[in-house]
């Protein structure tokens, strides 16, 4: 999971990196990798969750829960 985190610097990108990382309560995968980011591999559903099913790692539903508004102010460029 190597994104492109547009940033006014280096740092600034590092940042919003760091803050996108962060794990989601239901399924603990990457906020990277859910609805409500802009680069959200899938609108509907946890990317990861959907690799794990495909590949037969995981036997529940996809996670399906959307970005904290809270998270996406906090990976805001400053």
């Amino acid at each position: 999971m190597n994104r492109h985190v547009v940033g006014r610097t280096r740092s600034e990108g590092r940042r919003q990196r760091a803050v996108l990382r962060r794990g989601c309560d239901a399924c603990n995968h990457p906020w990277l990798e859910h609805p409500g980011w802009a680069e959200s591999p899938d609108p509907a559903s946890c990317g990861e969750c959907l690799f794990e099913i495909e590949h037969e790692e995981r036997q529940a539903d996809p996670c399906s829960e959307v970005v904290p508004v809270s998270i996406l102010r906090e990976a805001e460029p400053m």
